[in-house]
């Protein structure tokens, strides 16, 4: 039969192992949990009020994903500011910023936030006339 202190300093042991491994992986002893990412939707041209996003402005973190769905037809999600596009991102996917591709009620587009910052968005044929214009910000 094993003494108590010979138990005790094998537990000490253990726990020092587990201590330095969970320091060794940056604090996070289970990744899975530390990095489930999340959706958030944003409607693009609600009915109620058709030309505008809601939210307009949406704080997210780094490795969330923005998912744009029309409640109305006639819009586009395009980075940018000041009406033109930086190519970072669009509807509908991603290609052809530059050009103006509309998106009819029902669509969605989604689009995944990997570096930390601020990102404003407009709808292409609303933005100079009606100032329709997002944003969304990465911690």
């Amino acid at each position: 039969m094993r003494s108590i202190t010979a138990i005790t300093g094998s537990l000490l042991a253990l726990v020092g192992l587990l201590a330095t491994a969970v320091i060794a992986v940056g604090l996070r002893p289970w990744p899975a949990l530390a990095s489930c990412a999340t959706t958030h939707t944003v409607t693009v041209g609600p009915s109620s009020n058709p030309l505008t996003f809601s939210p307009a402005s949406l704080t997210i973190k780094r490795g969330d994903t923005v998912k744009w769905v029309w409640d109305t037809s006639g819009h586009t999600v395009t980075s940018g500011t000041s009406c033109t596009a930086d190519m970072k991102f669009c509807s509908p996917n991603d290609t052809n910023c530059a050009s103006v591709t509309t998106s009819n009620a029902g669509a969605m587009y989604q689009h995944t936030f990997t570096t930390a910052g601020t990102f404003p968005y407009f709808c292409a044929t609303h933005c100079a006339s009606f100032n329709m214009v997002g944003s969304v910000t990465v911690q």
